[in-house]
């Protein structure tokens, strides 16, 4: 960020200044011209035209620099893609009347940027609270599905004492095109009627790329019984 910040200012002074010796330049020149003869004319001149050059080539410089790094950025984001095709930030997720699962709706992640990118990682997490004894599962999408989940070169899961931890690396594999969305996996829940559940909870997320800054931010889901619907 603090270099970004540094070609702007180098770039636009470099501007600022190429643009005011080219507006005084010709008043200086010309003033030049009816003070001095000729020749002392001429070396003045080419001292003027030799300070310039290398001011307008700097700030010419880094302002394609920056120009490029603007326009070369891949934003991924993770949404729920619901039924509908639309994207969101929340959803709500039936609860089986006794025992069993519930299916969320699919994880994708598009890229809201302007790059390809074909390398980007994601990591989420689901709390303990939320499924209390069976780890949620992933339903996978994407990645080697043929094999085994924990033979997956792409996908990676590990229960800990407070959480389920997942994660999903492209491998180079899967490119990310503007507004195109990749779908992942949709995550199953298992509920029993002996435990009591939070009525929704968040899931924190970071995605990292090799085309972009880090990305963070939160899915929700809402547990509703079914027979409240």
């Amino acid at each position: 960020m603090e270099s970004n910040k540094s070609l702007w200012v180098v770039g636009g002074m470099g501007i600022i200044l190429a643009c005011c010796l080219g507006i005084f330049l010709p008043a200086i020149s010309m003033l030049i011209f009816q003070l001095l003869p000729g020749d002392t004319f001429s070396l003045g001149q080419l001292i003027v035209e030799l300070i310039l050059i290398p001011t307008v080539i700097v700030g010419f410089i880094a302002t394609i620099i920056q120009f490029r790094e603007s326009q070369e950025t891949a934003t991924p984001r993770l949404y729920w893609e619901t039924k509908t095709g639309t994207l969101a930030k929340a959803i709500d997720l039936t609860m089986p009347p006794g025992n069993g699962r519930a299916r969320t709706p699919r994880l994708v992640i598009i890229n809201e940027g302007k790059a390809i990118t074909t390398w980007y990682l994601i990591q989420f997490e689901v709390a303990k609270e939320v499924y209390l004894r069976d780890a949620p599962r992933i339903n996978r999408l994407v990645g080697d599905i043929i094999s085994s989940p924990t033979s997956d070169t792409h996908w990676h899961f590990d229960t800990l004492p407070e959480k389920q931890f997942f994660s999903f690396v492209s491998n180079g594999m899967y490119a990310l095109y503007p507004k195109y969305t990749q779908p992942l996996g949709e995550i199953d829940f298992n509920f029993s009627v002996e435990e009591k559940y939070p009525d929704s909870c968040t899931i924190p997320f970071v995605i990292y790329t090799d085309k972009g800054k880090e990305e963070k931010g939160n899915l929700k889901i809402r547990f509703v019984k079914e027979e409240q619907r």
